[in-house]
């Protein structure tokens, strides 16, 4: 990638979170909200008293999100592919020339979790990360807990840290960083530009009415670490449940 290239990124990425600054959606330290408020629908095949099928409540069962602000809700930020039993994080920024094709990263950490690139609606790509359900009900709490790179706390994240393994995306310096405790993902990936201003935005499903999560944009840090992006999840306990049903 030429100076002049990245030179145009980080100032794209400028006027665009500079546009986002008139939000009130500001990095302020945001909290997970009760479990009600967080889940997927409530019409499983375990209402009204009868006897509830897992297949048919996790069939039913609806995990989406986009970023809600600015022209990063374009692309799903979140999903389960219900066919490989999969938690899909994707990244809605990062899809560069040097991830394009065929990438497709282990984490040597956590068993079948893996980068990947994979196609979006509008024709492009996005980085996503791809972990099986059984290790996001199960975490990795045999890891030791860690914050950011550059030592701040885990936005979203109420102790602000968790246990994490880190994996080489690329033959440069694209990093990125997994954070997995029992229902909760923290996923970390350094960029090539600095983001200059720290946002948190909210991961909402269609309607706006549910959020799983938040997007978060990290300054660069001089001398220290890089700037980068960073999405944090919680499956709350009813969704947890009907996948812990199937598994």
């Amino acid at each position: 990638m030429t100076l002049n290239v990245m030179k145009h990124r980080a100032g794209h990425a400028l006027l665009t979170f500079s546009a986002f600054a008139s939000l009130s959606l500001t990095a302020c330290g945001p909290s997970f909200e009760a479990a009600s408020n967080l889940t997927g629908g409530g019409n499983g095949a375990s209402g009204g008293g009868g006897i509830s099928d897992p297949n048919s409540e996790f069939q039913q069962m609806k995990v989406d999100g986009t970023v809600s602000g600015g022209s990063y809700g374009e692309n799903e930020v979140i999903g389960i592919d219900k066919t490989t039993k999969e938690l899909i994080v994707r990244f809605p920024v990062l899809a560069t020339p040097i991830m394009a094709g065929d990438l497709d990263v282990m984490v040597p950490d956590i068993p079948g979790a893996h980068f990947v690139m994979e196609p979006t609606p509008d024709g492009g790509q996005t980085l996503a990360l791809r972990i099986p359900l059984d290790k996001v009900l199960k975490g990795i709490e045999f890891l030791p807990p860690s914050k950011l790179p550059n030592g701040d706390p885990l936005p979203g994240v109420p102790d602000g840290e968790l246990p994490s393994a880190a994996v080489q995306l690329t033959r440069t310096s694209t990093k990125a960083t997994i954070y997995l405790s029992p229902s909760y993902v923290g996923v970390y990936v350094n960029s090539s530009f600095d983001p200059y201003i720290a946002l948190t935005l909210p991961i909402r499903n269609e309607a706006r009415t549910k959020t799983w999560g938040y997007f978060s944009t990290i300054p660069e840090k001089k001398g220290i670490a890089s700037g980068g992006f960073f999405i944090s999840i919680k499956l709350p306990d009813d969704i947890a449940r009907i996948i812990d049903d199937i598994l």
